[in-house]
Formats: C-alpha cells, structure tokens, sequence
C-alpha cells in the first residue's frame, strides 16, 4: 500500500494500456513444503515459475525474482527467492509500514471484482504487515482494515549474507508463505471457511519487490542510508511487479495477472492462455478511469467520451453509470459500474475442472 495519494491524471493511458496481464497456472502440492523459507522442498523443485518481475511502469528489469506458487485443499504455496547485494530491514514489528524497508509484497483479489482484496508485506526480518482494502485508492475513498489478520498465516526468510551489515556483500534472500484460504476465499463480510478454490477456477494475483537505494553508513542501525536528491528528499523506492499496471500504483488491480487452480499436480509444467474476452474487459476500466479522470477535473462524469467498438453506457442518474459489453469470442457478458463494481455472466466450466491450455 502506498498513502501518497496518486493524480487520476493519465490513468487511462501508460505503456500497458493494451497489455494483457499474465497468467499462470497453480498446481496441487503433492506434499507440503515446510514452511522455513529456503525452498528446498520436492513441490519447489517441480513447480513451474512465474514470468519475470518488471518495472511496475513496463521495463525489463536487470535484477532477479523467482516466484512459484502451489496448493492443497488447506493452503495456498508462494515461494520467492530475490537477487540482494545489500541485505538490511529495521521493521521488527507486526503491521508496521513494511515497504518502508526493503520487502516482499503479495496481492489477492479473490474473485477478480476488482474490488475486497488482500495485501500482505514482509521484510528480511520476516515481519509482515496483511490489511484488507474494500476498493483501490482512485476512488479517493477506500476502506481500509489496517486490523484484519490473516489468522494461521505461516511465514518465513531465509537469508544469503549477513543483515545490516554493509562491510560485506550478500547473495539475496528468499520468502516462503502458506496462507490459509479461510482468509482468502472468505473475507470482509464473508464466513471464514477453509473451503479451497474449485479447480478450473482464478483469482486476480500481484506481486511486488520494492526496493531502495542506499549506502553505506557506520552510524545507522541497520548499516545503510537511503539515497536522497539535491533538495534532502528520499530518491523513489523501486517497484518491480509480475504484472505491470502502467503506472506508479499497483492499487490497479484489473493488470493483475490471472492464476488458474489446476488439479493437476505442480510437477505437470502447463499454462494458461488468456481468456477470450480480457481485451474487452480492460476496455471497459480504461472507460472507467477515463470518467474518473473526467470527474475530478469538472466535477461530473462525461456523457461525450467516445466508447471503444462494443462497449456500451447507461446513466441511470448523473452520478452513477454502468459499462456493459459482450465479448463476440466467448459470449461472456460483462458489467462495470462508477462504483468499480465488476461482473460476469457464468460460462460453462470445461469438464473435469479443466481449462484452457496453451504453451506460452
């Protein structure tokens, strides 16, 4: 989470703004990994990795994160191993502001609404921070639950080099998360339930490594100084994503990257093609944000912005609008509404829990 609130300016454009976000697919854990961060288990060594971070705006980026991911019927698997010369963190205590160190970030959208989703932080000193937002921050209006826990949430690091210490160069550190999907696929308003994901089914996924430039400095407890500009002010934290949102914000949850639940296990290497109607769908939150962008200039949305081919716009009143379209492909129809509301009409489920498979 970042509190700097962010100009809705350019919202609706940005070097991703026709990109597809990624996918990938998530295979059953035949066994569970121990939790202890060094990612030595069998599932790790058969698990298939994500696509490479890249900068949060759309670059390739020159340092390496590894990240795979697995499930079971109890939890859900994320494993990362980071590249780091310079290991330090100073945050030791739970729900701290955590990015302010150098950290490891996850986002989940548990039904891909866009809207009720999960962050959880965690630093080298394996502390973490997990918050619950009800909306992302365009709305200049979102609820946050800086209180909500992720109760059973088991969490570990393991470093390659010494912690604050600057006399030295370090190798990297690694981050090995089980998250319970009581507090996944129930949330917010939702009964806690242990209940999995259905496989054939997906979630919206992000992840973030934020990082900071430093040097060396005896007098610091941790061993490193951030880097400042000419006026004294801190030089910008690096944020390198799996799925790039355009723009310094990735409190943009319709880029994030779709993770589909195999029932297959990890060991089996498949991916998952996009789906048919994903195009469309950004074209509706480029709409959207476009009105966003309307609204805080003039006061009001517009009712003259042109609308991409198949996409359709109903003010039932001055302040509300809905955005439907059906996607020729697939015949999914979908909603989105001023509010960031988001729907879809069911599509019959490939048999099996199976889903579409590509190579790529």
């Amino acid at each position: 989470m970042r509190t700097t609130l962010l100009s809705l300016c350019g919202l609706a454009t940005g070097v991703c703004a026709t990109e597809l976000p990624p996918n990938y697919v998530c295979g059953r854990a035949d066994n569970p990994p121990v939790i202890d961060g060094r990612g030595d288990d069998a599932v790790w060594q058969q698990a298939r990795e994500l696509s490479p971070l890249r900068d949060i705006e759309g670059a390739a980026i020159p340092h390496e994160c590894r990240i795979k991911m697995a499930w079971d019927d109890a939890f859900l698997y994320i494993f990362a191993d980071m590249q780091e010369q310079h290991l330090w963190a100073t945050l030791k205590e739970h729900d701290s502001v955590i990015y302010r160190d150098p950290d490891f970030e996850v986002f989940i959208d548990p039904d891909g609404d866009g809207l009720n989703y999960i962050e959880l932080e965690i630093n080298a000193l394996n502390t973490t921070w997990d918050l619950f937002l009800t909306r992302p921050y365009r709305f200049n209006s979102p609820y946050i639950l800086h209180d909500w826990e992720i109760p059973g949430l088991r969490h570990a690091v393991h470093l390659r080099g010494t912690l604050n210490d600057a006399s030295d160069t370090d190798a990297g550190w690694s981050v090995e998360l089980a998250i319970p999907w009581s507090s996944i696929t129930g949330h917010a308003t939702q009964p806690r339930t242990g209940t999995a994901p259905a496989p054939g089914s997906s979630m919206r996924f992000n992840f973030s490594r934020v990082n900071w430039q430093v040097r060396p400095d005896a007098a610091s407890p941790c061993g490193y100084t951030k880097l400042t500009d000419g006026s004294g002010n801190l030089l910008p934290e690096s944020n390198h994503v799996w799925a790039p949102t355009g723009r310094v914000n990735i409190h943009l949850p319709e880029h994030w990257g779709r993770v589909v639940f195999s029932h297959r296990s990890a060991a089996d290497w498949v991916a998952a093609v996009p789906e048919p109607h994903e195009k469309m769908r950004l074209e509706l939150y480029r709409v959207l944000n476009t009105q966003l962008e309307a609204r805080a200039k003039e006061g009001r949305f517009s009712h003259s912005i042109p609308l991409p081919s198949g996409v359709q716009i109903a003010f039932p009143t001055e302040n509300f609008f809905v955005l439907t379209a059906t996607c020729p492909r697939s015949g999914t129809r979908m909603s989105l509404d001023s509010e960031g509301r988001y729907s879809q009409s069911a599509t019959q489920p490939p048999p099996s829990g199976d889903f579409s498979l590509g190579s790529g």
